[in-house]
């Protein structure tokens, strides 16, 4: 027996152009998730964390956004924001370098610097003690690219190893790979108690952390962002 009628379809036609309307509607935003608690992590079930992370996943219910995460290592990241494969990266450090290759947003999420670890008993050193050390460095970093200016302004002539994780950076200097390393302050305030690295008196590069998008791809996006991020 047929139990559904014409009558009932035209019941329930209004319901199911609203509910084709609200999924046309949500936006889908692919977001890189890439290794710097407490900032951003993926966690051991596969899931994305961290201070950051939270922020958009509240403003993501706020806008009616489907976030879709691609873990990835800082690199990777940056070339997949450039190319379009992700829309939004986060956190991400500000430079007018960077400007010229994403668009950002006018916000600052939180303030960080870069941070000189050592081997333990060698903290008491300036920059100049850095010549013809090795220095583990994390690849694509804006503390790293810094910190790499600063030695040749010095003339000061180390040899640099670089990293895809500030973890990787850290066991360098553990394992005496390298004499020192530099991460961010961020990180080490959380992490830098699970090495046998100490923090040195050599500090450098404030910056401001904020979003970035693919260029001149999602300005509605990060005007949005803006918009959210004020109110916090």
């Amino acid at each position: 027996m047929n139990f559904f009628k014409p009558k009932h379809f035209l019941f329930l036609l209004p319901l199911l152009l609203f509910v084709q309307g609200a999924m046309l509607a949500s936006k889908v935003v692919r977001v890189g998730v890439y290794h710097n608690p407490p900032l951003s992590f993926v966690d051991d079930e596969g899931l994305p964390q961290g201070f950051v992370i939270d922020i958009l996943s509240d403003i993501a219910r706020t806008e009616g956004w489907i976030l879709e995460f691609t873990p990835c290592e800082w690199n990777e990241c940056l070339l997949a924001l450039e190319d379009g494969e992700i829309d939004l990266l986060a956190p991400i450090a500000f430079s007018e370098e960077r400007a010229e290759r994403f668009d950002f947003s006018e916000e600052t999420l939180i303030t960080n610097w870069g941070q000189v670890y050592v081997q333990s008993g060698e903290t008491d050193i300036s920059i100049l003690d850095l010549e013809g050390k090795k220095i583990a460095l994390l690849e694509g970093d804006i503390h790293a690219s810094v910190f790499q200016f600063t030695l040749e302004e010095f003339d000061i002539e180390a040899e640099l190893l670089y990293f895809n994780e500030y973890d990787e950076v850290m066991h360098a200097i553990e394992a005496e790979v390298a004499f020192g390393g530099v991460v961010n302050h961020l990180f080490s305030m959380q992490h830098a108690h699970q090495y046998n690295a100490q923090q040195s008196s050599i500090i450098f590069n404030p910056i401001e952390v904020r979003f970035a998008a693919t260029k001149g791809e999602h300005e509605a996006l990060l005007s949005q962002l803006d918009s959210q991020v004020s109110i916090l």
